[in-house]
Formats: C-alpha cells, structure tokens, sequence
C-alpha cells in the first residue's frame, strides 16, 4: 500500500525513447549524475518490477576510453524478471535491429545494421559480475541460429560467445564474425545455406582483439569466386585468427582449412583440400584430383571443352599466393 510503502510496479514500459550513454575520452561519463559525497540517507524500500516492455527505444553506449560501442533498437521487446538475493534472471522476447557491437574499433563490430527476433535466457550476478546468456535461439535476418554469451564484467572484463545454425546463410554468417575478418569471406560466395559453428573469446580491455573460430559445411552448393564458380559442392572448413598463440588475434594469424572441397569446375568434377594462410598476403597450398569417364559421365561439352572420348586422369599440387583474394587496402578482388 501507498501508506506502508510496499508498492509494487508488475510492469514498466517505455516508448519512442532514446537512451545515450557516452563516456568521453577524459573519463567523463553521463551516467554519473554526480560525483559528489552524499549524506548516507535513511533506507529507502524496495520497488519490484516484473517486467519491462520496450517499444521503439534506441540505445547506444559509446566509451571512448576503452574503445567500444553499442547500438540496438528494440522495436517491439519484452523482459521479464526474476529477482533472488544478487542474482537477477530475465527472459528476453521480441525484435530488435542491432546497429553494432564494436569490441575494437580496429577490427569493426559484430551484427552490424541486422534485424533479430530473440527469445533469450539470461541471468546477472551482482555479486560475481558476470552476465550469462543460456543456449538460447535468434533469428537473424530470419535465419535460424542459437546462441550461448558469458560476459565478465569485473577488473578484467573478458567476453564469450558461441553461436551454431544447421542452415544458414552465409552472407548472415559473416557479420557474426569480426568486420574485417566478415568484409574478406563475404566475397567468397555460396548460394545456399552452411551448418555453421562460431566460438569469439576475448578480453573486454580497449584495443583487444578477439580470438574467432569459426567451423562450417555445406553439400550441394556453388561457391563463386570473382569470375569463377564451383557447383555440386560438398565442403567441410574451419577458420582462425589466432595460429600463433603468441601472436596477435588478427589477419596475418588467420588460417582457412577445408579438408573436403568436393565439385565440379566447367564441368569437370574435382576433389581437393585446400589450407590458405594469412589473409593479408595469402598463401595458398592445394591438393586436388579431376577426373572424367566419357563413358561413365557422358560426352562433355561446354564454353571451355569439350571431351568426346576416352578418360582424363589430372592430380597436381599448388603451393603459392593467392590470386583473387581481398585487397583490403583497394578493397577489390
């Protein structure tokens, strides 16, 4: 009662709201309304929420001192919560587009400018300062996905995700990875969807760099590389940035492996594995056989051959650069 001062608030809402908070490269930041001793004052009740409805609420959290940003719009989002001693869990459900999660500003952020429908797990502990994200499921751009976080958020704030979807697309895929890492496998185009894994660790510290392993597969698809596209393709790959653990997190650590590169190339079918290293001046190692049986497979006849008879039996090695890999300075094949 209003009388006693047990009041109870089941629900808050906020609508059409902005919420900023920036912390400036001196320190400053306005979330600290005052920096000023108060007078210890006697204490005040306790007023419980159960839930928060947010509609239409942007928020964006820019610390210019340790380098990060965050930006999200809940559209159309509900939490519920449930409030035990210093542990806090809450249940997340609705839309929300994701301007970016920008751990290094060097590296560039996670989901930038993506749409997501979340049902998510959560639960903080004030006590342990840490923020734990159960596998729950996402649809980002409307492709299915789960996702497990754990962010430490004390003196050395370290961030774990995982993210796994048995059909995804890649050009979604991608932006769950580091920017810079995103924009050089974006060109590498598959038109159908991969089963996918993803694991980022890493310090929260400014200027960190994340440690990204990415695993995935895919059967059936086209992989089209600037003017050159292999079809029918069964591929198993894994992707990391951090080769050398005694190096930084970072392209010239990374390391592409594809055990299985399964397809056919101007129709000829090929089996190859295939390893590239460093992704600033890629090295590119292959091994690869292509066979073709006129009388098992039919006469072949295309643009660049044409093979009326007989059998061709090619295997060969390739050990060099990379041609038609990303240019990050000219940003070009």
């Amino acid at each position: 009662s209003l009388i006693t001062g047990d009041i109870h608030f089941y629900s808050i809402k906020l609508h059409n709201a902005k919420i900023s908070v920036l912390t400036r490269s001196n320190g400053y930041c306005n979330a600290s309304l005052s920096r000023r001793k108060k007078t210890p004052a006697a204490a005040t009740p306790e007023i419980p929420v159960n839930r928060f409805i947010f509609e239409n609420v942007a928020v964006q959290i820019r610390d210019s001192v340790k380098m990060k940003y965050y930006g999200w719009n809940m559209r159309d989002l509900k939490c519920n919560l449930e409030t035990s001693d210093s542990l806090i869990k809450f249940k997340v459900n609705g839309l929300v587009h994701v301007i970016g999660l920008v751990f290094n500003a060097e590296k560039g952020g996670f989901f930038t400018e993506k749409d997501a429908e979340l049902k998510l797990k959560a639960a903080l502990n004030t006590a342990s300062k840490t923020l734990t994200v159960a596998y729950s499921p996402v649809r980002l751009e409307k492709q299915p996905m789960m996702i497990k976080a754990r962010f430490d958020l004390g003196r050395d704030p370290f961030m774990h995700l995982e993210f796994f979807s048995r059909s995804l697309l890649p050009a979604v895929a991608f932006p769950c990875l580091p920017r810079s890492s995103a924009d050089k496998l974006a060109l590498y185009k598959l038109s159908k969807p991969v089963t996918m894994y993803a694991r980022i660790d890493g310090s929260l510290k400014a200027g960190s760099k994340p440690a990204v392993d990415a695993y995935f597969k895919s059967g059936n698809n086209t992989l089209t590389v600037g003017q050159r596209s292999y079809e029918q393709l069964s591929l198993l790959g894994w992707f990391t940035n951090h080769v050398d653990s005694t190096h930084i997190n970072d392209d010239s650590n990374s390391k592409i492996v594809m055990p299985v590169f399964n397809g056919t190339i101007y129709s000829i079918p090929i089996q190859a594995q295939l390893t590239i290293n460093n992704l600033i001046t890629p090295d590119f190692f292959m091994t690869a056989s292509m066979t073709y049986d006129k009388k098992r497979q039919g006469e072949l006849n295309t643009e660049r051959f044409r093979f009326t008879d007989g059998k061709i039996d090619i295997r060969f090695m390739f050990h060099g650069p990379l041609v038609n890999y990303v240019d990050t300075v000219n940003k070009k094949l």
